[in-house]
């Protein structure tokens, strides 16, 4: 058999086009294009946004079965100042009055910054009764005496409470404050703090509540409250008599613990029905629901008047329902 071989001739190989037949950069050119503008903010607006301080808003609802916390929400403090406010209602009113002259209307709702009441309490009481941690407590739903929390860094200054859905800020006065004439004016209500193992400091209490009440004449929610509960063994000062003073006074009275967190909640939620009452903010009934504030004089009236005639007969609310009037 004839065996027959291909021959290939390799120098007549088919040129092929390279595409490295051009001599390579030394430098990478990148074309310029122009910058995008209005997509992205400013770096300046970020950090503004990455350095704005965070706050924690405590929720909660009350139903027919009591008081439910509804849990915190962390969210970034608001960054409008007083000067942008002020600066945008002029700006508003501006714009109205020549709406009005013109008589067409441009103004849009969501164009007016929704703004949060504000409520100034005042803590006062004998040193050592657990003023400033129970301060404390009110800002977060933490346990903080036992768990040690400390991650926020609670400002007990002040806190921002959403209670059925209606969010307000409770700014805490110090005593020192709140003696001073302009600050005595400016407060929503006060709570008064003693410690059930101390005797000296209930006497102390006692004479703070004749003071606000005959002295200064306040007839603003006034709350009385013995903390320290969960050293039973050593109290000094029985709820019996606690309440007996409440009553001569016309206070509200609750017994807390802030080391198990016992009737904080309630004690922080009852401080914001009682001031929006005082304030007319709604009419509170037996039933623990609320009049819309927008609801007009007569039939403001006619219910005062239904839950007048349904309570004859009955015994008046005591001073520990820190929920209604």
């Amino acid at each position: 058999m004839e065996t027959k071989f291909l021959t290939v001739n390799r120098g007549l190989g088919v040129e092929r086009a390279s595409s490295f037949s051009m001599e390579k950069p030394s430098i990478l050119q990148v074309p310029i294009e122009a910058r995008r503008r209005n997509s992205v903010p400013n770096s300046t607006f970020m950090t503004e946004i990455s350095d704005s301080p965070m706050e924690r808003v405590r929720s909660f609802s009350i139903t027919p079965k009591g008081l439910r916390n509804r849990g915190d929400k962390i969210r970034r403090k608001s960054t409008l100042s007083i000067e942008t406010n002020s600066s945008y209602q002029s700006n508003t009113s501006l714009q109205e009055s020549e709406s009005r002259h013109t008589g067409c209307n441009n103004s849009n709702d969501s164009l007016h910054p929704v703004e949060t009441e504000r409520y100034m309490v005042a803590v006062i009481g004998s040193g050592g009764v657990g003023m400033k941690t129970l301060k404390s407590q009110f800002t977060t739903s933490e346990e903080l005496c036992i768990n040690n929390c400390d991650a926020m860094e609670p400002n007990e200054e002040e806190v921002c409470v959403s209670l059925d859905g209606e969010e307000c800020f409770l700014s805490f006065v110090t005593e020192e404050d709140f003696m001073i004439q302009g600050s005595r004016a400016a407060v929503d209500t006060v709570v008064v703090v003693f410690s059930v193992i101390d005797a000296q400091s209930y006497k102390n209490a006692s004479r703070k509540l004749q003071f606000i009440r005959q002295d200064l004449h306040f007839d603003i929610p006034v709350f009385l409250v013995a903390n320290k509960v969960d050293l039973a063994r050593t109290r000094v000062v029985s709820e019996k008599e606690a309440r007996k003073l409440a009553d001569k006074y016309k206070c509200k009275y609750v017994e807390t613990s802030v080391v198990l967190n016992h009737n904080i909640d309630e004690l922080l939620v009852g401080i914001v029905r009682q001031v929006r009452y005082q304030q007319g903010g709604f009419l509170v009934s037996n039933s623990t629901e609320s009049i819309p504030k927008n609801r007009n004089k007569v039939a403001r009236f006619t219910n005062i008047l239904i839950d007048k005639i349904m309570n004859i007969g009955h015994k008046e609310i005591p001073c520990t329902n820190l929920f209604d009037v």
